[in-house]
């Protein structure tokens, strides 16, 4: 799985993430911290310090930051979460 994009929303500490793969089931997620039951990338992304949540869609994702955190810290961050990810992880 890759991201395509980074796009901002009108909420300025939520990005959305827009991934090369859809999700298999058509119900969206929110998660809020690490766990067993959600996918192996969301977790990686939750590890990062600033980030609040991660809503999962059909083929997104929107990072929901801590207010005192700025994007450029944060987004080189999640980038580096795909990069050289093994695609048969769990979705």
């Amino acid at each position: 799985m890759q991201i395509l994009r980074i796009e901002p929303t009108p909420n300025p500490n939520t990005m959305k993430v827009v991934l090369d793969e859809h999700k298999e089931e058509m119900k969206s997620s929110t998660h809020t911290e690490v766990s067993d039951e959600n996918p192996e990338f969301i977790n990686r992304v939750l590890e990062i310090e600033e980030v609040k949540s991660v809503f999962y869609a059909l083929d997104f994702i929107s990072v929901d930051k801590q207010p005192a955190a700025e994007w450029e810290v944060v987004i080189p961050k999640i980038e580096a979460t795909f990069e050289g990810q093994d695609d048969t992880k769990k979705n």
